[in-house]
C-alpha cells in the first residue's frame, strides 16, 4: 500500500511536515497490548514526533515484512537508533480511511511500552 510506504519514507526521512499529511485529525495511537490510547489528535501526533526526530536523531524502521487486509495495513519493523542501541522488533497496523491512517496500534518490546 502506496500510503503505509510513504509514511515510513517520510518517518526515516524525520520530515514531520511531508509525515503529518498522512494522517488525519483525529488519529490515534494504542497499544497493540492493553488496547489503551496513547495519543489522540494530529497536534498530540505532532508533538510526539517533533520530539521522536529530535531526542532520537539517528531513529529508522526498515520494513521486515507487510501484510494488507481490507483497509489495515500490518508492517513488522525492525526500530534501529544507528550505533545507539541494540534493533528492535516492533508491529505496526495502520487503519487507512481514505488517503489517510486514522488509527495506528503498536506493539512493542516489553522493556518500551
Amino acid at each position: 500500500m502506496e500510503l503505509a510506504q510513504r509514511q515510513l519514507d517520510t518517518f526515516n526521512a524525520h520530515d514531520l511536515e511531508a509525515f503529518l499529511p498522512d494522517f488525519t485529525d483525529d488519529v490515534e495511537i494504542l497499544d497493540l497490548f492493553d488496547g489503551s490510547v496513547t495519543l489522540r489528535g494530529i497536534a498530540a501526533f505532532r508533538e510526539r514526533y517533533a520530539a521522536v526526530f529530535r531526542e532520537r536523531p539517528h531513529i529508522q524502521a526498515e520494513l521486515a515484512g507487510r501484510m494488507v487486509v481490507d483497509r489495515y495495513v500490518i508492517d513488522h519493523e525492525r526500530l534501529m537508533d544507528g550505533d545507539e542501541g541494540p534493533t528492535q522488533d516492533a508491529i505496526a497496523i495502520y487503519e487507512v480511511h481514505g488517503e489517510q491512517i486514522a488509527r495506528m496500534w503498536f506493539l512493542l518490546p516489553a522493556d518500551h511500552r
